[in-house]
């Protein structure tokens, strides 16, 4: 099976690639790129996320992350509507303004609902898809990047397993 890499492209003036996809056709091939991806559900019943060979069945409601340059696909049933965003973080962006981002691992399959960090994690993830599809004038960029930089944090703080080597961006295979 052939795996691609994803050219990334940030939003214009942003440290991100956003997307939204509803009736999303049910198949993402195996793939990797350098950033953080981060997804959120927002409805649908299993969909199967392969996260370096490990497979996750997501449903509606669930965010979950894919760490910088592991090999993922996605597929879901073919009969069945998705609604999926989420957000792929510019890791040049990522390293340089928050340098402690090289020693991440995130950590977040299956994340409690119940939780106030999943909450504002949901929050962030809806406030920047209303935002985006907005022009981007200064202001609504400064408040993108205001959910942004919460999000960023809280993942810092609530998901993420810190190790001392500095070469996490080394890809993850398997």
């Amino acid at each position: 099976m052939p795996i691609a890499y994803e050219e990334v492209n940030n939003l214009a003036r942003l440290p991100f690639k956003f997307f939204k996809r509803s009736n999303y056709v049910p198949k993402a091939p195996t793939h990797w790129h350098t950033g953080i991806e981060i997804d959120y559900l927002v409805s649908g019943e299993d969909f199967k996320v392969v996260i370096a060979g490990q497979t996750h069945h997501y449903n509606s409601g669930d965010i979950w992350a894919i760490d910088r340059t592991q090999i993922h696909a996605a597929t879901g049933h073919k009969d069945r509507s998705y609604y999926v965003m989420g957000l792929i973080i510019d890791n040049n962006f990522l390293e340089k303004e928050y340098t402690s981002s090289k020693n991440w691992r995130i950590k977040m399959d299956h994340i409690s609902r119940d939780t106030a960090s999943y909450r504002q994690l949901r929050k962030n993830l809806i406030t920047i898809a209303e935002l985006v599809d907005q022009p981007i004038s200064d202001s609504i960029r400064f408040l993108i990047l205001s959910e942004f930089f919460q999000m960023i944090a809280l993942i810092d703080s609530e998901y993420t397993e810190k190790n001392c080597r500095h070469n996490a961006a080394k890809p993850i295979f398997g």
